[in-house]
């Protein structure tokens, strides 16, 4: 797989992951729900969402570079985002902004959600910690049939490099997924659903054609 095609011809971002606005707020808060094999969820409640925002830290035995190369590699979500049974990168915006399109299981008799997401991937200021911004961009193609179309997510990843094969990743998503969700059905996305999603990515990013993979530099 050429990664310097993807990521120049590269978005959640979004995943999805997906943060504008997000990394900005205010620290305070914060709850912790789960902290298991170096893992922390926490989750905390914004005005006007129902559903509570989610802040995952995490540490990875990974490059920088082979961290991004995973999250480049789009069709990859399916094996390692909880629920994601598809994904595809669909064009590039820009320089290191990309759209991407993703479809997410949920159980009978619920819809099953699909969402466009623009990434932009880009290096913090005076600095080695690279951030991935995601948001919905709802309207960028026609409604799916049988899909509820996600309006609204917001995501980022925040990764510092601790050594040249370690990192600290830092993620957090704030969304509205559309439609009608049961209160037992956001509890196990935000309970369960990051946790595993982590413990994927770390065996996935351990695979040479990520360690091994050369991206353009970063600005």
């Amino acid at each position: 797989m050429n990664f310097s095609v993807i990521i120049k011809a590269s978005f959640l971002v979004g995943i999805h992951f997906l943060f504008i606005g997000i990394s900005t707020r205010a620290q305070t808060n914060w709850k912790l729900i789960k902290d298991e094999n170096d893992i922390q969820v926490y989750t905390r409640k914004v005005p006007n969402y129902d559903i509570e925002e989610i802040k995952i830290t995490a540490k990875f035995q990974s490059s920088v570079q082979g961290f991004l190369a995973l999250l480049l590699d789009v069709p990859v979500q399916s094996q390692y985002i909880y629920g994601c049974t598809f994904a595809k990168m669909v064009r590039e915006e820009k320089p290191n902004q990309h759209l991407f399109y993703q479809q997410i299981y949920m159980p009978w008799p619920f819809s099953n959600r699909d969402g466009y997401f623009l990434q932009h991937i880009y290096r913090e200021k005076n600095s080695a910690t690279i951030l991935v911004q995601t948001e919905a961009s709802p309207a960028a193609y026609p409604k799916e049939i049988d899909y509820v179309r996600i309006p609204e997510l917001r995501a980022s990843w925040k990764i510092i490099p601790i050594s040249s094969k370690e990192l600290i990743a830092e993620y957090r998503v704030l969304l509205q997924p559309g439609g009608e969700v049961p209160a037992w059905l956001v509890n196990l996305f935000i309970d369960k659903a990051p946790y595993q999603t982590i413990l994927k990515m770390r065996e996935l990013v351990k695979k040479p054609t990520y360690q091994k993979a050369l991206l353009p530099d970063l600005y």
